[in-house]
């Protein structure tokens, strides 16, 4: 049954592909075919836990699994909205790369503005200031051109370990709200049932012991 609601939660929260911060108000309400499969869900447990009991057990566990149909959205909002899902921490690798691509981007802006000033003397015909050199190229130009081929590489591997850190999230979120979702369930429709059930086969217990 935990999938019905499941379904449900997947379909309010568009949690498939890009899971995000959750805030309970923002949640649609359920349209009415997702409202539709639910009630059948409960019907269905209700059904089948009274397959076999006579009257009044029958409907009371019938009311047993239906009684919260109400209340679902309302408390799927809170488990679902309750669920630490570990999105708002960031792995410790991205602060080292948003260090590098800053740093990346002043030794290229530096070397952008050294070629300029460099051209700005030759340009006012000035004497050519010292320029060093690593191996057979300036300086400035490594500083320009490195930067710019550096960032490029950092931002496609830090994109490959985003993704992938992206679908672990997305994963380790819907186990979150499964398990939520799944307690859910548990508490307001199982065990009610289970209670009913329970009472039905003491009550028959204590009716052979008295019979004898």
């Amino acid at each position: 049954f935990p999938l019905f609601l499941m379904a449900l939660v997947w379909d309010r929260l568009r949690l498939r592909d890009n899971p995000s911060e959750l805030v309970r108000t923002s949640l649609p309400g359920a349209s009415a075919v997702q409202q539709a499969r639910v009630d059948s869900a409960l019907r269905d447990i209700g059904r089948s836990a009274s397959e076999g009991l006579s009257e009044p057990w029958a409907t009371s566990v019938r009311r047993a699994a239906t009684g919260p149909r109400d209340e679902l959205p309302d408390l799927l909002d809170r488990a679902v909205a309750g669920a630490d899902l570990g999105l708002a921490r960031r792995p410790l690798w991205w602060r080292a790369v948003n260090t590098l691509q800053w740093l990346l981007a002043a030794v290229t802006v530096a070397g952008a503005l050294w070629l300029m000033g460099l051209f700005v003397v030759a340009w006012l015909q000035l004497p050519d200031p010292p320029l060093p050199y690593w191996g057979q190229l300036p300086v400035p130009t490594v500083m320009l051109a490195g930067g710019i081929v550096v960032g490029l590489l950092l931002a496609l591997v830090s994109g490959l370990f985003a993704r992938a850190g992206a679908a672990r999230a997305a994963r380790r979120a819907r186990r979150r709200v499964t398990e939520r979702v799944g307690r859910l369930a548990q508490d307001t429709i199982i065990e009610p049932v289970q209670q009913e059930l329970s009472a039905h086969t003491e009550l028959c217990r204590e009716l052979a012991r008295l019979r004898g």
